[in-house]
């Protein structure tokens, strides 16, 4: 793959830690880096199909690995910064599954599913 192909410029935000007197540790989210990477809308599957009816659109995610790359989880999410100038108004994705490598060992590059219309 070239870099050409990694077209969209991402901001991966991880919610903060703070207590909220309750004893759960939950805060907004903040973000920690930016890459560049390649979303390509899933198009088949029957969950896919399914989240189209209430709105929400599927994509899979390809980034270059690294340690920050490797760093995400399924409780981060990532926000386009070329959407909107003003991050609150950014396209949000609820990160849906953790790293997949998928050049099988090569470790060049990884791939999550994301989904838009879901609440991260």
């Amino acid at each position: 793959m070239t870099a050409g192909v990694l077209r969209y410029r991402l901001a991966f935000d991880r919610r903060a830690d703070v207590d909220d007197g309750a004893g759960g540790l939950e805060g907004d989210f903040v973000e920690q880096f930016r890459l560049a990477a390649e979303l390509m809308p899933k198009l088949g599957g029957e969950t896919v199909l399914a989240a189209r009816l209430v709105g929400q659109a599927t994509f899979v995610l390809r980034l270059r690995a690294s340690s920050l790359s490797r760093q995400v989880t399924p409780d981060w999410r990532a926000r386009d910064v070329r959407s909107a100038a003003d991050p609150d108004k950014q396209t949000a994705y609820a990160i849906l599954s953790g790293p997949i490598d998928v050049e099988y060992g090569k470790n060049r590059y990884l791939e999550f599913l994301l989904q838009t219309g879901k609440a991260p």
